[in-house]
């Protein structure tokens, strides 16, 4: 599994705005992480569809967290930001195996043990359990 570039810099943004209690514009946070403010806007329309960041209007507007960020994971983000977070095809719904063309995968036990832990894992590295980790 790879990341998109995209979800690098929502993790970033996410983790800027955890040391940020009162928020903080599109600009600060495009400054910060150093990209574009039109990319950062669209990244952060995604964190807000999947409510993890709320929008302020006006003059001391700007972006925040929905929730503590010792309650926002890394699986949350990426949840939010990727189009898929399964390691392979046999595990989606429909259970296809692309090695037999069937719905009974050999190795299938071994992908749902792997990507059991990797979504264990990054359940467990909360945005303020990063920062701590960064000091």
């Amino acid at each position: 599994m790879q990341l998109n570039l995209s979800t690098d810099y929502a993790i970033r943004s996410m983790v800027h705005l955890a040391q940020m209690p009162g928020g903080d514009s599109a600009s600060g946070i495009s400054k910060m992480i150093g990209i574009e403010r039109v990319h950062t806007q669209k990244i952060l329309r995604s964190l807000q569809k999947a409510d993890l960041v709320k929008s302020t209007m006006g003059s001391m507007g700007g972006f925040s967290l929905t929730r503590p960020p010792d309650t926002i994971t890394l699986l949350d983000i990426i949840i939010a930001m990727e189009k898929t977070i399964l390691i392979n095809r046999c595990l989606e719904e429909d259970r296809f195996c692309s090695l037999t063309r069937t719905h009974v995968c050999p190795v299938r036990s071994v992908y749902i043990n792997l990507q059991t832990q990797v979504e264990d894992y990054l359940r467990s590295w909360s945005l303020t359990k990063l920062l701590e980790e960064a000091k």
